[in-house]
């Protein structure tokens, strides 16, 4: 067969060969004759190209004047002009073999005529100046309006075939042609080059084709030589690369293959033929010679082996004509192989039904998979009885028949499986909470509907009646057409999980120190109001407990908690429908009401609330605000109407202690102003932006005149808000907690200037400074007021703390020790705005300070009222009775000042002597001497 198929491919070879020589030969050929035509065109354009160039020559060599001498009749004959024409054209055709004819001719009456030619007086063809030559039928297609050369196509007349070269001659002056010159050329000679060319390329287009065919024939002789060699090699390797392809089949092949003699094994048949290949001799882990020394029988599993041995007496009986058994061989370390082994009858000629064939397959792999798969689906049966849940099977139907339940069935639902398998008892649905049942539906139809997964929690009512939170997770089976034939999935118990989440959703809704609704439950609860459009009216009661800080600063975290949890217990009281309380952090609460019908509904709910909290001992000093906002249409969410509300409950009055306030547009205002000032103080307490701040000094004058000290004012000029009364951001300070920051820089700023002071000789000369009841409540404030006179190196003496009247009136103890201990360290302490506070006399003769300054409410009474109805002068002996000075603040008219000079009042403070003025004018003002008083 392979012989045959490279005969053909040979013969196949030398066709292809015959026709692309062929094709190659009619190429060549065709491209002869075209090399041939263009060789004999390109030869007869040059020769054009010289007869025309010849032509224009010689013409040139006539001088013009010897032509317009000529008048065309015999009288040329004569002339010298015609005949020095005729000799140069007879010299022409001399020189020339190859023109036949030389002539001028010339236009007269219309009529061409011959001026002059190149035939002799002897010749038989001589003609006459003016004579129409026999001739003149060629020149025809002369006419003398012709500018260009002309060559015509071949012609024949009485002489011959000629072909015509003519050129004009012109007048050089005027353009027009005087005459034409021609030049006849035989026809014969006119082509005999381009024959010549053409027979010669013939024959060399003709030998060179000839030497291809004999190259041609010589490659198919040797061609044909090789076919006939390579049919001889591919005979004589024909056998043997059938017995290499066999060899290599059979020892490669992955199958064993043994030949077999009766029980034994044979390594070679008697004709060469290999008995034993390696695949067989790898099975069974022995080599080919160690198979050869045993028998079958003693490889075979005893196990195996009766099996084997009836079906191979049946094989040798001709009872069976082969079969196919799964056995195990021992191999020589004793471990087993499974093998699929086929036994049929192997045929040799001369030799008989003598031998037979076994192959084998490995297939230890399949059988140890089909032990693990038994392993594993007794895992899997393992696995179901204790895996949490229920695992199952089902219908996709309303009632959810099972087709299989899981062990942990029981525990689940308190039933057994085969009460729930195809409904026997109870069907899974009828142990749904009937609330759940529709929605159970739905979510499957919707998951099957789309082939995803169903995960659902709902509850079911056990078989004892108690109900379980579970979570169902499963998909649909479906078959080839999509179509749904069962459910399968998993049921848990998730009722300790569901109990964890209530209580981490009450963590998460309630605020831990009084158990009441936190501001998330308030925000939620709200939002969902407005979501579901209730177009009742509601309100929030924003209810802050004043001075907090302060409170929790004097009596600690479990007395303020006490207090709080006493507030909400009380505050709980009005709770109902309509009526939700949540507390929003320590120190605030909201009160959520809806479906008031007036706001005087509110008023009053807020003078019942005020009510309540003032009864608190705890907030009788201290106080509480009551911040309303109403809510409408405008207010996009809770958000605004908490803000709006906290805000309205920030602002509070600075004298009543309890009251509230409904929320409009001018406190917004006043809130944006506030958080101006805010951060304008931020920034004056982080040191990013200080140019708005600083402080002056207003002189405290003694009575002689002379300045005993000065008081340090600190001052805010913003670029956007101008002068910020100290009144204003003091409060925001306290309000936002920075008072402590803000107070350490304004002690720096007035220890730096008492630094000034000492430094330019003025050592007795004091500065006061005010501080907060807050900075005095802390326990580094003693630290703070040691290292800015540390930092300035100043004396404490000149040092003079003032402290608003009612500053300390709520936490007397506390502020009085840390003064006195101030006190120790050589610094004064005096009480600001005496007689406005609300202390009494008793506190007052408490308090360790060393002078009081009257407040300007008292001065201004000096203005108003008779004398005898001022109470002045007794406060200032009631100060000296306990030991201490007065300085008088705010004087703006000499009538107080001589008031205060009559009732010995120790110092003056006020505009009548100066405004409070920059360090520097401050010197100057030491400078200038004493103020006449």
């Amino acid at each position: 067969m392979d012989i045959q198929t490279s005969e053909k491919r040979i013969s196949l070879k030398l066709n292809h060969r015959r026709i692309i020589f062929f094709l190659l030969a009619l190429l060549f050929l065709a491209g002869g004759v075209f090399f041939t035509h263009k060789i004999c065109n390109d030869h007869i354009d040059i020769q054009k190209d010289e007869a025309l160039l010849l032509a224009d020559s010689s013409s040139s060599l006539i001088p013009q004047s010897y032509l317009k001498a000529l008048d065309n009749d015999l009288s040329d004959l004569d002339k010298k002009e015609y005949l020095s024409i005729k000799s140069s054209l007879i010299q022409l055709v001399k020189t020339n073999d190859h023109i036949g004819y030389a002539y001028f001719v010339m236009m007269k009456k219309g009529i061409i005529v011959l001026a002059a030619d190149s035939h002799p007086a002897d010749s038989d063809y001589y003609y006459f100046p003016g004579q129409i030559c026999s001739g003149a039928e060629k020149l025809k297609h002369i006419r003398f309006n012709w500018q260009t050369p002309q060559i015509s196509k071949p012609y024949e007349d009485d002489t011959g075939k000629w072909i015509s070269v003519t050129v004009p001659v012109t007048d050089n002056k005027t353009g027009e042609v005087l005459a034409i010159f021609g030049l006849d050329y035989p026809a014969n000679q006119w082509y005999m080059t381009p024959r010549k060319i053409a027979v010669q390329s013939g024959i060399f287009w003709l030998s060179t084709l000839a030497m291809l065919a004999v190259i041609y024939m010589t490659s198919s002789i040797n061609t044909q030589l090789k076919k006939d060699r390579q049919l001889i090699k591919e005979t004589d390797n024909r056998l043997n690369e059938s017995m290499t392809l066999f060899k290599g089949v059979f020892d490669q092949n992955a199958i064993g293959i043994a030949i077999m003699d009766g029980y034994n094994y044979l390594i070679e048949t008697e004709s060469g033929l290999p008995g034993i290949n390696a695949a067989f001799e790898n099975i069974l882990g022995r080599t080919k010679e160690e198979i050869a020394t045993t028998t079958w029988v003693d490889l075979t599993n005893p196990e195996d082996l009766d099996e084997d041995m009836e079906h191979f007496r049946k094989f040798k009986s001709g009872l069976i004509d082969r079969y196919d058994m799964e056995k195990r061989y021992i191999k020589p370390d004793g471990e087993e192989v499974w093998v699929h082994m086929t036994v049929s009858p192997l045929y040799f000629e001369n030799v008989g039904n003598k031998y037979h064939l076994c192959t084998i397959r490995d297939i230890s792999k399949r059988k140890q998979i089909e032990k693990n798969l038994l392993e594993s689906e007794r895992s899997y049966s393992l696995l179901l009885d204790n895996t949490p849940g229920m695992i199952y099977r089902c219908k996709y139907d309303r009632d959810w028949t099972m087709l299989f339940v899981s062990q942990g069935c029981f525990e689940l639902t308190g039933y057994q499986p085969e009460s729930l398998i195809n409904n026997a008892v109870k069907s899974y649905n009828d142990l749904i909470a009937p609330e759940y049942r529709e929605i159970v539906w739905q979510k499957w139809s919707y998951s099957l509907s789309y082939k995803q997964k169903m995960v659902y929690e709902y509850e079911i009512i056990t078989a004892s009646g108690e109900t379980k939170w579970v979570r169902e997770q499963g998909q649909g089976i479906y078959d080839e057409f999509g179509n749904v034939i069962a459910l399968e999935g998993l049921i848990t118990d998730i009722s300790a999980r569901k109990e964890h989440e209530e209580t981490i959703k009450y963590i998460n809704n309630h605020y831990p120190a009084t158990g009441l609704f936190n501001q998330k439950y308030l925000v939620e609860k709200f939002s969902e109001d407005i979501a579901a459009k209730d177009h009742s009216s509601k309100a929030l009661l924003v209810i802050r407990i004043r001075k907090y800080n302060l409170i929790l600063t004097t009596y600690g975290y479990s007395y303020c908690r006490s207090v709080i949890r006493n507030i909400a217990t009380h505050l709980a009281e009005i709770t109902d429908d309509s009526h939700i309380l949540c507390q929003l952090s320590m120190d605030k609460f909201a009160l959520y009401v809806k479906n008031f019908r007036t706001k005087n509904e509110l008023v009053k709910l807020c003078g019942d609330i005020l009510k309540m909290l003032s009864n608190n001992t705890a907030l009788k000093a201290y106080g509480a605000w009551i911040g309303v906002d109403i809510f409408n249409k405008k207010d996009k969410d809770i958000q605004t109407v908490l803000k709006n509300a906290t805000m309205t409950a920030t602002l509070t009055d600075a004298v009543k202690p309890f009251g509230y306030s409904f929320y409009d547009t001018d406190m917004e205002s006043d809130v944006m102003r506030q958080e101006h000032i805010k951060d304008i103080l931020a920034h004056i307490c982080d040191n990013t932006e200080r140019d708005s701040f600083y402080l002056e000094y207003q002189p405290i004058i003694n009575r002689d005149g002379s300045i005993h000290a000065f008081e340090a004012l600190a001052r805010i000029n913003d670029k956007e808000l101008g002068n910020i009364s100290p009144i204003e951001f003091i409060d925001v300070a306290k309000k936002r907690y920075l008072i402590v920051e803000l107070g350490r820089i304004i002690l720096d700023e007035a220890c730096g200037f008492m630094k000034k002071l000492q430094d330019n000789g003025w050592h007795d000369i004091s500065v006061s400074v005010n501080i907060s009841e807050i900075q005095l409540s802390r326990d580094d404030f003693l630290t703070d007021l040691k290292n800015a006179i540390d930092k300035h190196s100043v004396l404490p003496e000149n040092l003079i703390l003032e402290i608003a009247e009612s500053g300390f009136a709520d936490n007397l103890e506390v502020i009085n020790n840390q003064l006195t201990k101030a006190q120790i360290m050589g610094i004064r302490f005096a009480i600001d705005d005496f007689g406005t506070g609300y202390s009494s006399l008793a506190k007052e003769h408490e308090i360790a300070a060393d002078m009081i300054k009257i407040d300007k409410f008292f001065i201004d009474q000096l203005l108003a009222k008779d004398e005898k109805e001022l109470i002045t002068s007794d406060i200032i002996n009631l100060a000296h009775k306990m030991g201490q000075k007065t300085v008088a603040e705010c004087i703006e008219y000499p009538k107080q000042l001589e008031y205060l000079k009559r009732n010995n009042c120790d110092y003056y403070q006020g505009f009548l002597f100066s405004k409070p003025v920059k360090a520097k004018k401050a010197l100057e003002l030491l400078e200038s001497g004493k103020f006449n008083i």
